[in-house]
């Protein structure tokens, strides 16, 4: 899986085989076939193992983090750190090419709800006690959208500078909302 992984980061999922793969995985192309018979196969296997990489990135970086104190800006912060990684990345790719592959965009689509549920309970857990607000729901969605949109951008401008001061916006937008009264 990881030698898929690498080959989506590297080529992108048009220049993904199932020959390449193997060949990086060292294993027989025999061998490949047996258990990924065909390159639709690989990639939802490779799809599932992304998601875990992720969600266990999410719960390793859970453990660390302080019984108290700024929970929204560790949160965002969390959250940023992972969708400016090549996990992500990885993702992206597969997004993209689910949107002319039917057979890729339902195994996708399944993955990404599963993954989905698991990072909101992670933010339900990371941002603590302000996560009962009334309007949590609606900010935890706007974060992963900003998240989103900020990677993808990263792709052609790699200021990380106006990332930065983009999220300290965020942050205090989000501190705003989860007021009482906000």
């Amino acid at each position: 899986m990881a030698a898929a992984i690498d080959c989506l980061l590297e080529r992108g999922y048009a220049g993904t085989t199932t020959t390449e793969v193997a060949r990086r995985a060292g294993v027989s192309r025999g061998a490949q076939l047996h258990h990924f018979p065909t390159k639709e196969t690989l990639v939802a296997h490779a799809v599932r193992h992304l998601a875990e990489q992720w969600i266990g990135h999410f719960r390793q970086v859970r453990q660390g983090l302080p019984p108290e104190g700024d929970r929204v800006s560790v949160a965002i912060d969390l959250l940023w750190s992972s969708f400016s990684g090549p996990l992500f990345m990885a993702a992206v790719e597969l997004w993209v090419a689910s949107r002319t592959d039917p057979a890729l965009h339902a195994t996708l689509l399944l993955t990404e709800r599963e993954t989905g549920r698991s990072i909101a309970q992670f933010l339900d857990e990371v941002f603590g006690e302000v996560s009962a607000h009334p309007r949590f729901g609606d900010l935890r969605r706007l974060t992963l959208y900003l998240m989103r949109g900020m990677a993808l951008e990263s792709i052609l401008e790699p200021r990380e500078r106006r990332r930065r001061s983009a999220l300290e916006l965020w942050k205090r937008l989000a501190y705003f909302t989860l007021a009482p009264g906000g």
